[in-house]
């Protein structure tokens, strides 16, 4: 139970994050949906169900921030 608390907190902490970066949250979602090279051609959303998966999205998300084309 405690573990499911973190995973949604992590997960709120992900989208108040893309907030920045998308322009819609629709838009994050497309992202989330598309083969990535950085997530070895599978889509993003196959990495939020555990903590780790979600940190290594944010920190993706994080490279987008500072210009990497992820």
């Amino acid at each position: 139970m405690e573990s499911e608390k973190l995973i949604i907190k992590a997960l709120d902490a992900l989208y108040v994050h893309a907030e920045s970066l998308f322009d819609s949250k629709g838009d994050f979602d497309i992202w989330l949906d598309t083969p990535n090279f950085f997530t070895d051609k599978h889509p993003p959303r196959e990495l939020l169900d555990t903590l780790e998966g979600i940190k290594f999205i944010n920190d993706r998300l994080t490279d987008m921030e500072y210009g990497d084309n992820v």
